[in-house]
């Protein structure tokens, strides 16, 4: 699978920003349909609600899916001239150890479904969406927990790695 838009640099994409701009997305995604059909500038990142010292994050008792919350806004202020941009749209998706998926994620999962099942015949549109939900789902899923897995084990330097990404299945290869 071609690597060229994983780990892109900020001024690497249409967004305007300064040649020295050293941010980078976790991905890059051209051509979906979604939001204009202008590129998706993804940040990915999986928290948990509780800090390295063991103490709870401000706001996580008290708030289902405050952490993830927490990580979205910060996103959102680190990319802030991608939220001000016109030639691309931010996409903050976050995930709590436990299980909490951000806003995004909600609600771009379902979309990229819908957007994938679009053109076909009536008859097998919403079969195909749901087949690709439970499929993309459970891939996040045991993604995530293999993604925190390997993090507990490693002592420093962990980000997007190259075994979570495989090639997309063909709609004929989705369960029934």
């Amino acid at each position: 699978m071609p690597r060229r838009n994983v780990e892109r640099l900020l001024r690497d994409t249409p967004v305007v920003v300064p040649p020295g701009d050293t941010r980078r997305l976790d991905l890059v995604v051209p051509g979906t349909g979604l939001h204009r059909g202008v590129p998706l500038l993804c940040d990915a990142t999986c928290v948990t609600p509780i800090t390295g010292a063991g103490l709870a994050r401000p706001g996580c008792l008290t708030v289902d899916g405050g952490a993830v919350a927490a990580a979205t806004a910060r996103c959102r202020l680190d990319y802030a001239e991608v939220q001000a941009s016109a030639s691309a749209h931010l996409l903050c998706l976050g995930v709590e150890v436990f299980g909490r998926w951000g806003a995004d994620s909600l609600e771009t999962v379902p979309a990229l479904a819908r957007e994938r099942a679009r053109g076909l015949p009536t008859r097998v549109r919403r079969g195909t969406q749901l087949r690709l939900l439970r499929r993309w789902w459970g891939l996040l899923g045991v993604g995530t927990q293999r993604a925190v897995a390997l993090a507990t084990l490693r002592e420093r330097d962990y980000d997007l790695v190259d075994w979570a990404l495989e090639r997309p299945p063909a709609l004929a290869e989705l369960p029934a």
